[in-house]
């Protein structure tokens, strides 16, 4: 039995790098994986002891374009990248985009 054989078309990859339905899917699955930071996120129950208190609102989706479709979680905390070193919130948070 003859393999099928496929032929790859650039300009149709291209377009469907850009595609908005690929863009929307990108959207709702790093939406799910903030949703999903913000409620493993730790949090302070003693405001003015700890700087920990906002980390779980901080987690915003960023979606921008290159030569494809992107969408980011990224955290507009300040001290995000220690936080994120130290409870591992948005990486533990990745299985939220299946």
């Amino acid at each position: 039995m003859a393999k099928p054989r496929v032929k790859m078309s650039s300009a149709g990859a291209r377009a469907l790098l850009r595609d908005p339905g690929v863009r929307a899917d990108l959207h709702n699955r790093a939406e799910r994986v903030r949703a999903a930071a913000a409620a493993a996120a730790p949090r302070d129950d003693q405001p003015g002891r700890g700087d920990d208190v906002h980390f779980a609102d901080s987690f915003r989706v960023v979606d921008t374009t290159t030569d494809r479709a992107v969408a980011r979680v990224v955290t507009v905390d300040p001290k995000g990248a220690i936080k994120e070193a130290r409870f591992r919130t948005l990486t533990n948070a990745l299985d939220a985009a299946r």
